[in-house]
């Protein structure tokens, strides 16, 4: 009866320990639960260590899965500009959550941040960049201007590509506002141009975004930040 008491014992306890391992890892990714796709917590983003803070899933028309998405924060510009938004915001963690100024930051800083993208479906070339496009010229106007065009036209020429289900393309905004789109660990296209790299976050984190659940999850873990 011991001999067969103690068997169920180290059963139990080596269930256990493989159940804190498996914690462990967990804990080092977010899984969007639509997709199923998991963003590390901490990763080198064009060589420079980031951190997660939120994950979402885009959808056209409110129902195609289109790419899960996971949103970066660059540690060694970000986290201290982090550090004094939260000092102005009395340290309180909870009232800084979705409030105007949380994603005013994540717009308008000139820190490094970034948006990783793995497609949920193939998608055509052209696609990609049409809705791009559309997106831009909602929150810039006519993108024939001076001052973006010839910006503009270079970053969606680059971008104009067959995307395939599971490829992941990583928007990138470096200090400087230097927005630098990466295609499966390969550099793309570079441009830099502030009215651009904003525009490019207030389609996800702005006034009118391009989906409001998105914009929630994409910040669900600012905590992580601290």
């Amino acid at each position: 009866m011991k001999r067969g008491l103690w068997h169920v014992v180290r059963i139990a306890v080596a269930g256990a320990c493989l159940l804190l391992a498996r914690g462990s890892a967990d804990a080092q990714s977010i899984k969007e639960p639509s997709s199923g796709v998991k963003f590390d917590v901490s990763k080198s983003v064009l060589g420079r260590p980031a951190t997660c803070i939120g994950v979402g899933i885009r959808k056209a028309f409110g129902l195609v899965k289109v790419y899960a998405a996971g949103l970066y924060v660059d540690d060694a510009t970000g986290k201290a500009s982090f550090q004094k938004l939260l000092e102005g915001a009395g340290g309180n963690l909870d009232s800084l959550r979705h409030s105007p100024q949380l994603y005013s930051w994540l717009i308008q800083q000139d820190f490094g941040k970034s948006m990783e993208w793995v497609f949920t479906r193939d998608l055509e070339k052209g696609k990609m960049t049409k809705v791009i496009k559309e997106s831009l010229e909602r929150e810039l106007g006519d993108l024939s201007a001076p001052d973006l065009k010839e910006h503009a036209d270079k970053f969606l020429a680059a971008v104009d590509v067959p995307l395939k289900k599971w490829q992941r393309m990583v928007i990138v905004q470096r200090p400087g506002f230097e927005l630098v789109a990466v295609l499966d660990g390969k550099t793309i296209v570079s441009v830099t141009n502030k009215k651009i790299a904003q525009a490019n976050w207030r389609i996800y984190l702005g006034k009118h975004p391009v989906q409001g659940d998105l914009k929630k999850n994409l910040v669900a873990n600012i905590e992580n930040l601290k």
